[in-house]
Protein backbone atom coordinates (compact mmCIF):
# COMPACT_ATOMS: atom_id res chain seq x y z
CA UNK A 1 0.00 0.00 0.00
CA UNK A 2 1.47 3.58 -0.90
CA UNK A 3 2.27 5.77 1.99
CA UNK A 4 0.11 9.27 2.16
CA UNK A 5 1.43 12.11 0.73
CA UNK A 6 2.70 14.60 2.99
CA UNK A 7 2.62 18.31 3.00
CA UNK A 8 4.93 20.27 4.29
CA UNK A 9 4.83 24.33 4.77
CA UNK A 10 7.78 26.59 5.31
CA UNK A 11 7.42 29.82 6.88
CA UNK A 12 8.95 32.84 5.74
CA UNK A 13 12.66 33.07 6.44
CA UNK A 14 12.99 29.61 6.78
CA UNK A 15 16.09 27.93 5.08
CA UNK A 16 14.95 25.27 2.75
CA UNK A 17 17.51 22.52 3.45
CA UNK A 18 17.08 22.89 7.41
CA UNK A 19 13.20 23.62 7.16
CA UNK A 20 13.03 20.32 4.99
CA UNK A 21 15.75 17.81 6.43
CA UNK A 22 13.55 18.38 9.61
CA UNK A 23 10.52 17.54 8.10
CA UNK A 24 11.88 14.38 6.32
CA UNK A 25 13.51 13.45 9.91
CA UNK A 26 10.00 14.15 12.38
CA UNK A 27 7.66 12.32 9.70
CA UNK A 28 10.48 9.20 8.91
CA UNK A 29 11.25 9.30 5.19
CA UNK A 30 13.59 7.54 3.79
CA UNK A 31 12.24 7.62 0.46
CA UNK A 32 10.28 9.46 -2.08
CA UNK A 33 9.83 12.62 -4.34
CA UNK A 34 9.66 15.81 -3.48
CA UNK A 35 7.67 18.87 -5.44
CA UNK A 36 7.26 22.34 -4.42
CA UNK A 37 6.14 26.06 -5.60
CA UNK A 38 6.07 29.33 -3.19
CA UNK A 39 9.06 32.47 -3.17
CA UNK A 40 12.14 32.73 -2.34
CA UNK A 41 15.60 34.60 -1.79
CA UNK A 42 19.32 34.32 -1.18
CA UNK A 43 18.90 31.51 -3.54
CA UNK A 44 21.97 29.14 -4.50
CA UNK A 45 21.32 26.98 -7.17
CA UNK A 46 23.97 25.48 -10.08
CA UNK A 47 24.79 24.23 -13.05
CA UNK A 48 27.34 20.30 -13.02
CA UNK A 49 29.99 20.75 -15.28
CA UNK A 50 30.76 17.08 -16.36
CA UNK A 51 34.51 18.18 -17.78
CA UNK A 52 35.43 19.56 -14.50
CA UNK A 53 33.26 17.31 -12.87
CA UNK A 54 31.73 20.30 -10.11
CA UNK A 55 29.05 22.55 -10.22
CA UNK A 56 29.04 26.09 -11.48
CA UNK A 57 27.18 27.84 -9.17
CA UNK A 58 25.17 31.42 -9.25
CA UNK A 59 23.62 33.30 -6.07
CA UNK A 60 20.47 34.88 -6.74
CA UNK A 61 19.67 37.36 -4.17
CA UNK A 62 16.67 39.22 -4.80
CA UNK A 63 13.12 37.91 -4.12
CA UNK A 64 12.17 34.94 -6.86
CA UNK A 65 9.01 33.21 -7.53
CA UNK A 66 9.76 29.11 -6.99
CA UNK A 67 8.10 28.17 -10.24
CA UNK A 68 8.95 24.69 -10.19
CA UNK A 69 10.89 22.66 -7.13
CA UNK A 70 10.99 18.96 -7.86
CA UNK A 71 13.09 16.29 -6.19
CA UNK A 72 13.98 12.80 -4.67
CA UNK A 73 14.78 11.91 -1.35
CA UNK A 74 17.38 10.05 -0.50
CA UNK A 75 19.46 9.71 2.96
CA UNK A 76 23.37 9.73 2.80
CA UNK A 77 25.45 9.07 5.88
CA UNK A 78 22.28 9.13 8.24
CA UNK A 79 21.15 12.66 7.11
CA UNK A 80 18.70 13.49 4.55
CA UNK A 81 19.53 13.81 1.33
CA UNK A 82 17.49 15.78 -1.22
CA UNK A 83 18.49 16.15 -4.66
CA UNK A 84 16.42 18.92 -6.38
CA UNK A 85 16.39 20.97 -9.33
CA UNK A 86 14.48 24.27 -9.26
CA UNK A 87 12.91 27.05 -11.84
CA UNK A 88 13.16 30.78 -10.23
CA UNK A 89 10.55 33.34 -11.47
CA UNK A 90 12.17 36.94 -11.91
CA UNK A 91 10.38 39.99 -11.58
CA UNK A 92 10.48 41.18 -15.38
CA UNK A 93 8.99 37.11 -15.77
CA UNK A 94 12.39 35.81 -17.21
CA UNK A 95 13.66 32.56 -15.43
CA UNK A 96 16.69 30.74 -13.99
CA UNK A 97 16.58 27.13 -13.33
CA UNK A 98 19.54 24.75 -12.12
CA UNK A 99 20.76 22.33 -9.52
CA UNK A 100 18.99 23.43 -5.69
CA UNK A 101 21.68 23.62 -3.28
CA UNK A 102 19.25 26.22 -0.70
CA UNK A 103 16.95 29.47 -0.77
CA UNK A 104 15.69 31.44 2.17
CA UNK A 105 11.88 31.51 2.08
CA UNK A 106 10.46 34.87 1.22
CA UNK A 107 7.07 34.63 1.78
CA UNK A 108 5.94 30.96 1.77
CA UNK A 109 7.02 27.58 0.44
CA UNK A 110 4.62 24.56 0.08
CA UNK A 111 5.96 21.15 -0.84
CA UNK A 112 4.42 17.79 -1.24
CA UNK A 113 6.31 14.81 0.10
CA UNK A 114 5.62 11.46 -1.91
CA UNK A 115 6.89 8.91 0.38
CA UNK A 116 8.31 5.67 -1.21
CA UNK A 117 8.02 2.35 0.53
CA UNK A 118 11.73 1.17 -1.30
CA UNK A 119 14.44 2.74 0.37
CA UNK A 120 17.18 3.68 -2.24
CA UNK A 121 20.57 4.03 -1.43
CA UNK A 122 23.64 6.27 -3.64
CA UNK A 123 26.85 5.26 -4.47
CA UNK A 124 29.95 7.37 -5.78
CA UNK A 125 30.41 7.53 -9.50
CA UNK A 126 33.78 7.86 -10.20
CA UNK A 127 33.19 8.82 -13.67
CA UNK A 128 30.31 11.38 -12.97
CA UNK A 129 31.97 12.94 -9.81
CA UNK A 130 28.59 12.48 -8.40
CA UNK A 131 27.03 9.86 -5.82
CA UNK A 132 24.14 8.62 -7.89
CA UNK A 133 20.96 6.40 -6.54
CA UNK A 134 21.75 2.57 -7.36
CA UNK A 135 18.93 1.24 -8.82
CA UNK A 136 16.73 -1.21 -6.65
CA UNK A 137 17.80 -4.23 -8.61
CA UNK A 138 21.73 -3.36 -8.66
CA UNK A 139 21.93 -2.54 -5.06
CA UNK A 140 23.30 -5.21 -2.95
Amino acid sequence: MAQPRLLCVLSKGTRIREGLDAFLRAHNVRTGTIGGIGAVGQADIGFYDLAAKEYRRKEVPEITELVSFLGNITWVDEAPFIHAHVVLGRPDFTLLGGHFFDARIAITGEFTIHPHPQEATRAHDPTIGLSLIVPPAQQP
